[in-house]
């Protein structure tokens, strides 16, 4: 997307239309300086992992999906802030990287694991889908939803109430 690495208004990922994105192996999102946008529902679908690597704005539900054949080698991994303007969130992936901030908003958060995995939250060690309270802190969100009934068991350790402070709603396994 950003052919001479300068900030120059052609460097914008931006998605038309309600738009799918797959990708049979790893999905890498790249604008370097001009962030992505879309101007309706996206989907994004990876056999791997899916890499934000530029600030993400959108007004529309969001759906990103990582390791869709749930073999457990794909992750989510954000490095730049996510907006969806009070729009729902979802990620489903085999594991969470996020680094940078997501807000939704009004919207909803979900995220969820592949492959019936289990699903660590806080300073917990134990489950494969890592939710660290580091992430948990870059979260604001109406309702978090952890899980769904596909997920395997949720395990919590050392949650403190302020590494959830911008989540509204309540965290809990979505069914």
């Amino acid at each position: 997307a950003d052919a001479d690495n300068t900030d120059d208004g052609y460097d914008k990922i931006f998605v038309d239309r309600n738009s799918s994105i797959y990708s049979a192996q790893d999905l890498v999102l790249d604008a370097t300086n001009g962030g992505i946008s879309a101007d309706h529902e996206l989907y994004a679908q990876a056999g791997r992992s899916i890499y934000l690597n530029d600030n993400f704005d959108i007004d529309y539900d969001t759906t990103f999906f990582a390791d869709f054949d749930e073999d457990g080698t794909g992750s989510f991994v954000s490095i730049a802030s996510m907006n969806t303007n009070d729009a729902n969130l979802v990620i489903e992936a085999a594991d969470l990287d996020i680094s940078a901030t997501i807000d939704t908003g009004l919207g909803n958060l979900s995220l969820l694991p592949t492959d019936a995995r289990d699903i660590g939250v806080g300073l917990a060690t134990a489950g494969d889908f890592m939710i660290h309270s580091d992430e948990l802190d870059l979260i604001t969100t109406t309702d978090l939803y952890i899980g769904d009934d596909t997920s395997g068991d949720i395990y919590v350790k050392d949650l403190l109430a302020e590494k959830t402070d911008l989540v509204a709603g309540m965290i809990y396994r979505s069914e």
